[in-house]
């Protein structure tokens, strides 16, 4: 594979050995070959303070922000309490208090999350004295221990559960602590695989190995009839998509205020791929 350099940091990627197949055949492939710990292994090679303070370039990364973003500000919620699970340095809420809301931030509560403790003390140090922001080290297997059931309006999580064994049960875990909205971002394939990869830092020589893996439509289908749940999908550049999980249904986010005219603004985008009233 090619070399990859993205802010300073050159790395390596390596794919060892892939696996297609459904969910099941999936797991048991991450379970077989996955001889470490994986918390060990997820980390972002840019550093903190860049992420945080570049969010338009973060948007250009993840589009999936913008979806967010038009969730959040339709809500009639205030404040809309966010569970950012996976949250580094905290680039969402700044991506939110500079491109979504601006000088209405206050509008939101907000709480971090990210198995990495560098991460959790650099984002305290780097929103210290925001009030409605706050961090804490943990991860997806542990937020029932962490919050009470229904805790968030909104639950985020970009980019990690690709990483991740045990998809279904990471999903319910998100899914618990949210009141209505689970958000994933995740890389949906017509042809779900599983990857193992060796990174390489071409400047330490320092080795990983991680797991990728992409989702069909019909996984995440299933997932959200399993749990009774209203789906949408939408797809953004680079292949990965916003995968939004509604608990009370269409028909009740009228009622939860402006998130259906959130659907509206991103209907033409929107797959519809099971609904549950």
């Amino acid at each position: 594979m090619k070399n990859e350099e993205y802010m300073n940091h050159r790395v390596k990627h390596d794919i060892l050995e892939t696996c297609y197949g459904n969910l099941e055949t999936l797991e048991h492939f991450i379970a077989e070959n996955n001889d470490e710990n994986w918390g060990n292994r997820l980390t972002q090679a840019q550093d903190v303070y860049s992420w945080v303070r570049k969010p338009e370039k973060i948007e250009l990364i993840q589009g999936s922000l913008a979806h967010l973003g038009e969730i959040i500000k339709t809500s009639a919620i205030v404040p809309v309490s966010i569970l950012d699970v996976g949250c580094y340095g905290g680039y969402v809420f700044d991506y939110i208090e500079k491109i979504v809301l601006k000088d209405k931030i206050k509008d939101i509560s907000y709480q971090g999350v990210d198995i990495r403790e560098m991460a959790i003390k650099e984002a305290a140090r780097l929103h210290n004295g925001v009030s409605n922001a706050s961090f804490m080290v943990g991860d997806v297997f542990s937020l029932q221990d962490m919050f009470s059931d229904s805790k968030f309006d909104i639950v985020f999580c970009s980019r990690v559960l690709i990483h991740l064994p045990n998809f279904e049960k990471a999903v319910t875990n998100l899914i618990n602590v949210s009141n209505n909205v689970t958000f994933i971002v995740v890389k949906v394939s017509n042809k779900p695989d599983c990857k193992k990869i060796r990174k390489t830092d071409l400047d330490t020589g320092e080795e990983m190995i991680y797991f990728y893996r992409t989702f069909s439509e019909k996984m995440l289908a299933e997932v959200a009839e399993r749990k009774s749940l209203t789906i949408k999908i939408i797809k953004c550049p680079g292949g990965y998509s916003s995968v939004i999980f509604y608990q009370k249904g269409l028909c009740a986010l009228r009622s939860y205020g402006g998130l259906s005219r959130a659907l509206s603004f991103l209907g033409s985008k929107l797959s519809n791929i099971n609904c549950k009233k």
